[in-house]
């Protein structure tokens, strides 16, 4: 265990510490062949199956794209500008109405550690949100990106 028995004191203690962390992102069959997904904040976004509903894997086209589409398509009475960042590793989304900056979506891989854009939104007062675009077993589906983007707007 090394580094893990060192913070928690124990080789055991790591291993407690490890399944408990392990559970909360196991998914478990409920009997009817419709997964039950651990994740309590991302629930009807998370399962080790693609889900039917439309996600950015079945999209047919990049996820950029099938943000931008949700944007265009449940978003209308926003104008939005998109912007290719860190070399093309990920993407920020930014929605307008009037003018006036409503909202920030930054697009990246999970294994991006980047807090530069949130901090500067945060400073500003400008609601942020983030997606990954690459994490095992997060579709993306189509009811949660707008769920978070329509309650993202509202803080407003």
């Amino acid at each position: 265990m090394g580094l893990l028995s060192k913070l928690f004191g124990s080789d055991e203690a790591a291993q407690n510490a490890l399944e408990k962390v392990k559970a909360m992102f196991e998914t478990n069959d409920n009997g009817s062949g419709t997964e039950i997904s651990a994740p309590q904040d991302s629930a009807d976004n998370y399962s080790k199956r693609m889900p039917n509903e439309p996600n950015q894997f079945n999209f047919g086209g990049t996820y950029t794209e099938y943000f931008e589409s949700i944007l265009r398509e449940d978003f209308r009475q926003f104008t939005f500008t998109t912007e290719t960042v860190r070399e093309g590793t990920g993407t920020v989304l930014t929605l307008f109405e009037n003018g006036r900056k409503m909202l920030v979506i930054e697009l990246m891989s999970e294994r991006c550690s980047s807090r530069k854009l949130r901090s500067n939104c945060q400073a500003e007062g400008t609601p942020y949100l983030r997606f990954y675009y690459d994490h095992l077993g997060w579709w993306n589906v189509r009811s949660y990106v707008v769920g978070r983007i329509r309650s993202a707007l509202q803080t407003l």
